[in-house]
């Protein structure tokens, strides 16, 4: 299911924060949002989102139409979110917080069903010992695996994730963008915010590009992440080098 974007602008404060912006996100395919702090990345993803409703333009979900135009719980059928750092307002078990993810298909009374896809939610993030802790107890990042898993529990075509990656330690971080990578595959459209422009060169199959809050450029990740653009929106100078494995990645100078 793909998301494509007409004229989107966000305001805040009276002012344009974000757009105006054209694009498409591509359906069955990882696309990785991309800036600097303060660039727009959160904002678009709530927007997409319905989060943050747009000041103008559109976001077409499909053939759904309009984002806008939708219910929130057949939005919930179709889109998952999930934010950075987001509070959870009671100390549930993590299961239980998993399980809140399929909300729009269990109304409040799960199934064993939506017990077994919150379970392996859980051991596709390599969170399952995680299972019967409260999280109160968790880590950061173990808390930021349990909010994935939430969101894939919810089986959602598309799936929206704001910096899954910042709290998790680098084994943690390549497995999950590999885990994304495999739900893409698999047919999933995943969008994520990343300040990780290596993980973006690596795994991302379409990327997006802000400066500003503008779009700087869009499209597949090598042809989007050369050092010209990159120069221009992260004011860094990079350039493409070959690790031992013979992959290609990013090298970096101020």
């Amino acid at each position: 299911m793909k998301l494509t974007l007409t004229g989107l602008g966000v305001d805040a404060g009276g002012k344009a924060v974000l757009g105006p912006l054209t694009a498409v996100l591509p359906a069955a395919a990882v696309t990785a949002v991309v800036g600097r702090n303060g660039a727009g990345k959160s904002t678009l993803l709530r927007a997409l989102t319905g989060i943050a409703p747009p000041s103008r333009g559109r976001v077409e979900l499909g053939g759904l139409g309009d984002l806008a135009t939708l219910p929130a719980k057949e939005r919930a059928r179709h889109l998952a979110w999930v934010p950075a750092l987001a509070a959870v307002p009671f100390d549930y078990t993590v299961l239980d917080l998993v399980v809140i993810g399929r909300f729009p298909r269990h109304q409040g009374r799960p199934s064993r069903l939506d017990l077994a896809a919150a379970e392996a939610a859980l051991c596709t993030v390599g969170a399952s010992a995680l299972a019967r802790r409260r999280v109160s107890g968790l880590s950061s990042g173990e808390l930021a695996r349990a909010q994935v898993a939430r969101g894939l529990a919810a089986e959602t075509p598309v799936l929206v994730l704001d910096e899954p990656t910042a709290n998790l330690d680098v084994a943690a971080a390549l497995a999950l963008m590999q885990t994304l990578t495999t739900l893409a595959r698999a047919g999933r459209t995943v969008v994520l915010s990343l300040h990780d422009l290596t993980a973006a060169w690596r795994y991302a199959d379409h990327v997006l590009c802000l400066d500003e809050g503008r779009l700087c450029a869009a499209g597949p990740a090598h042809a989007v992440l050369t050092p010209q653009t990159l120069a221009q929106a992260f004011h860094v100078k990079a350039a493409v080098a070959r690790a031992e494995s013979g992959a290609e990645t990013l090298v970096f100078d101020p």
